[in-house]
């Protein structure tokens, strides 16, 4: 299942009829947060090539990453905080919106190293970005399958064999999620190695 797949099917679910502003306020003000970090690595990045040194990038990158794990935050509360409301779908644009403008930073930041013949460096930024996007489309398919099982044991007689399956299912993408976040960390590591390696020579 894809992200907007997951969007879809969760924009079908009832609405509440009144609006969470208190939430919204706060969404906005994590956005703004985001969008400010976002502009000064776009800032540190437009020095183009021959004036951006390697460790400028490698940190450029770590701040980018460290981003993409605020809006992993955001997105998490504001699933739950949305998921039933007239503001669900609005969320959700505006999520994938700073999803893909930290995609557009990594791949930058990838350019310029490739650019400067740091193929190692940049291969393992792809390598990232890849586990990144896996682990995105799994977050939102895990969201989505959780409250499946929340709406089944809400039921007055829930369905003990769909039940079944859906936690067999919450269970495996649990276990698929964590893997990634393994693979993300020690990818991390190699790149700071990696980068450590670069300043000593």
């Amino acid at each position: 299942m894809d992200l907007q797949a997951c969007y879809e099917l969760l924009a079908q679910r009832p609405a509440h009829a009144h609006a969470h502003c208190e939430g919204e306020h706060s969404h906005e003000a994590a956005e703004q947060a985001v969008n400010e970090v976002a502009a000064a690595v776009e800032a540190s990045l437009r020095l183009g090539d021959d004036q951006v040194s390697v460790a400028a990038l490698g940190r450029a990158f770590f701040e980018v990453q460290e981003l993409r794990v605020h809006i992993y935050g955001e997105f998490q509360k504001g699933f739950e905080q949305f998921k039933a409301t007239p503001q669900f779908q609005p969320f959700c644009t505006q999520i994938t919106e700073q999803f893909a403008q930290v995609s557009q930073q990594v791949n930058a930041i990838e350019t310029l190293l490739r650019e400067k013949q740091r193929v190692a460096l940049a291969d393992l930024i792809r390598k990232v970005q890849g586990q990144e996007k896996e682990k995105l489309l799994l977050t939102s398919a895990l969201a989505v399958e959780r409250m499946r099982v929340t709406d089944m044991l809400t039921r007055p007689e829930p369905d003990a064999a769909i039940l079944s399956l859906l936690e067999q299912s919450v269970a495996k993408m649990t276990a698929q999620h964590t893997e990634i976040i393994v693979t993300i960390n020690e990818l991390l590591d190699e790149l700071r190695m990696e980068l450590v390696d670069e300043m000593e020579e």
